[in-house]
């Protein structure tokens, strides 16, 4: 869907086919990497959003790998933990 997570970008002429994975913290929607570096890019843009949120106005959303081993739980993240259970 457009403006969600992995889908389409938000910027209606966006041609980029690319997935939105970047976070607009203004319009509360994902765009594709280029729109989101072009608007990130905008001198007024990224004046209002330092000023409104203390960084750029696009961020790309990181997505954490959950595994489960010996070593963590289940629902722990992997940069969590980096010592086993077992290390004192």
């Amino acid at each position: 869907m457009k403006g969600e997570y992995n889908g389409v970008c938000n910027l209606t002429a966006c041609t980029s086919g690319k997935p939105a994975t970047w976070y607009n913290h203004g319009s509360q929607a994902y765009y594709c990497r280029s729109c989101a570096m072009r608007l990130n890019n905008d001198p007024f843009n990224k004046r209002d959003a330092e000023r409104l949120f203390g960084h750029d106005l696009c961020t790309e959303k990181i997505v954490i790998e959950y595994r489960a081993n010996l070593e963590m739980d289940i629902d722990t993240p992997i940069f969590e933990k980096s010592k086993s259970k077992y290390h004192k």
